[in-house]
């Protein structure tokens, strides 16, 4: 829901802009969206499923790895 209320709301403007930034943004909200399907799945399966099919065109998300580390930790900022 947070990522909703903020980010899509902040990323508007860069998204109907274009160019190089509007791709990266694109790219963080696949990104955030693809890991909580997977981690909703065992919850919320029909759904997660529904979605996951729909958005990313790949077979069942029941066969999809778990999400793992992804390496996007900056120990400077921490």
């Amino acid at each position: 829901d947070e990522v909703f209320d903020w980010y899509v709301e902040l990323s508007k403007t860069t998204f109907f802009a274009g160019g190089r930034q509007a791709e990266v943004s694109g790219r963080v909200l696949g990104e955030v969206l693809d890991v909580m399907l997977r981690l909703l799945h065992p919850i919320v399966p029909f759904v997660t499923e529904a979605l996951w099919t729909a958005l990313t065109g790949r077979e069942s998300i029941v066969i999809a790895e778990w999400p793992g580390d992804s390496g996007f930790r900056d120990d400077a900022a921490e």
